[in-house]
């Protein structure tokens, strides 16, 4: 061989030398750098210093809607001291009376006529009426006692 390419080979080698350290010592492997960081220690919560009570609404009384429609009628004995027995009495109760409770209500007594009992008035449809105008709101409920007249009275001069 002659001078010249054995100096040409040991170029190339030698380029190739190179070209394979850098390549290697590109591809080395460098372990990432750690670093230690400190780890928060959680606080505990702080307490309440003082119990505390929670406030609830007082419930509020809401009126039931009176979904009657008829009145009652009750009867009953009303003792005398005038009388020699109880008056017999019939007693109109409008819509919804026993379900509204401190409620005052009106009240009409209804006489009947001397030869009629307390009934007389059942009779001739006073109450279906009375239910009718208190549905239509053209009266408020008010309360009606039919008394039986009788003539018990008669031996202490009064009628």
């Amino acid at each position: 061989m002659t001078d010249h390419q054995t100096s040409f080979n040991l170029l190339n080698l030698l380029k190739i030398s190179l070209i394979l350290m850098v390549g290697i010592s590109a591809c080395s492997y460098r372990a990432p750098r750690i670093q230690i960081t400190e780890t928060p220690i959680p606080q505990p919560a702080q307490l309440t210093p003082e119990k505390s009570q929670t406030e609830f609404p007082s419930p509020t009384q809401t009126a039931v809607p009176c979904t009657e429609t008829n009145g009652n009628v009750v009867e009953s004995d009303v003792p005398s001291e005038l009388l020699t027995e109880p008056v017999s009495v019939k007693i109109y109760l409008p819509p919804c009376y026993n379900s509204q409770s401190g409620v005052s209500y009106s009240v009409l007594y209804m006489l009947h006529g001397q030869t009629s009992m307390d009934d007389q008035w059942v009779r001739i449809g006073l109450l279906t009426k009375i239910d009718e105008l208190i549905a239509e709101k053209k009266v408020q409920p008010f309360l009606i006692v039919l008394p039986t007249e009788i003539r018990s009275n008669a031996n202490s001069g009064q009628s």
